[in-house]
């Protein structure tokens, strides 16, 4: 740790993990993090059906923030029609992502900037075997939302 940050991550695998590697077999797309970028790059480029296109159509998006529950595809489009109002020309950047080798969980520290200002978003993510979100949980960083006068 770095004062209240994450400076390094150790990953430890199991036999069945190793095995994979020793038989050359593709990493899954969170672990070797072209999940991530794909998420980063969805909300990045200001357009709803990029960001659609990452859950399945029964996802359900809470968003901490604004204390949101969305279930389906009509009510995650909306959510993100308003951040793209919210905080147009946002770009996000992966700072820490993290994923289960073998499993449905992933998530990432995201840092994600408007105006020369950065916000910290951690999201979690429940996944099905096409690597699309069933689930996501998204929390804020209180004091970067301070700093970037996101909250009082």
């Amino acid at each position: 740790m770095d004062g209240d940050r994450v400076a390094s991550v150790t990953i430890f695998y199991d036999l069945a993990d190793l095995q994979m590697f020793a038989e050359g077999q593709d990493l899954p797309a969170t672990v070797d993090g072209s999940f991530h970028q794909a998420y980063a790059d969805a909300w990045t480029s200001g357009d709803v059906s990029t960001v659609l296109s990452l859950y399945a159509p029964n996802a359900i998006r809470h968003d901490g923030l604004v204390g949101i529950e969305a279930t389906g595809p009509e009510a995650i489009a909306a959510e993100v029609e308003r951040w793209f109002k919210l905080v147009p020309g946002a770009t996000w950047a992966i700072q820490v992502p993290f994923a289960e080798t073998y499993g449905e969980h992933a998530g990432a520290v995201f840092s994600v900037d408007h105006d020369g200002c950065p916000v910290e978003i951690g999201i979690v993510f429940d996944l099905d075997d096409a690597d699309l979100i069933t689930r996501e949980l998204v929390h804020y960083d209180p004091a970067s939302l301070r700093a970037c006068g996101w909250i009082g």
